[in-house]
């Protein structure tokens, strides 16, 4: 990072090629059109080589690297809130979102579900958080996510099962309050 910090292209291109697919996967699950996802990807890597002097190296390199995407991400996220649609009427809006050979009411369901679980996602600790976007969100294997967070396998398992199960109370908790109100 020094060196990407002092100028060096060559050290950001490697920083790049081994780091490119890491930061697809914490951007994509995030962003849900692929040309954005590039592009959160293209702003995380300038952000990047923007910040290079400001990684201190007390985190690894990677959770370093997911914060400044998950970072872009969330701004890319307000910065198209209210965008208007590349759907001109409803008839294609309907069939883009799935009501052409399903239910709507079931499609609308699976919308609500969706929303519940981001809602109960952000009402947990950042420690459990974390560890449910590394293992269920990212894909990342229990060795890639336990090298992420400094942890052994099995204090990564025993951190991702009680994630889990507070995830779970959550949606619990979530959904008696959406049905509610």
């Amino acid at each position: 990072m020094t060196q990407i910090a002092s100028g060096d292209r060559e050290a950001f291109r490697s920083l790049v090629t081994q780091h490119r697919d890491l930061v697809w996967r914490a951007v994509r699950y995030r962003v849900t059109d692929d040309a954005k996802a590039e592009d959160v990807v293209q702003e995380t890597f300038l952000a990047v080589w923007r910040g290079a002097g400001s990684y201190a190296g007390e985190a690894p390199l990677t959770a370093w690297l997911r914060g400044i995407a998950r970072h872009q991400a969330a701004r890319t996220w307000r910065l198209h809130v209210g965008e208007p649609t590349q759907f001109e009427d409803s008839y294609d809006l309907g069939g883009a979102a799935g009501w052409g050979g399903q239910d709507p009411e079931r499609a609308a369901q699976s919308v609500q579900d969706s929303a519940n679980v981001r809602r109960s996602l952000a009402r947990l600790s950042e420690h459990d958080r974390v560890v449910i976007e590394l293992r269920d969100l990212e894909g990342l294997t229990a060795p890639e996510a336990a090298a992420e967070l400094n942890l052994t396998v099995d204090a990564l398992k025993s951190r991702l099962h009680r994630a889990r199960l507070h995830l779970m109370a959550e949606l619990r908790t979530t959904g008696a309050h959406h049905v509610e109100s």
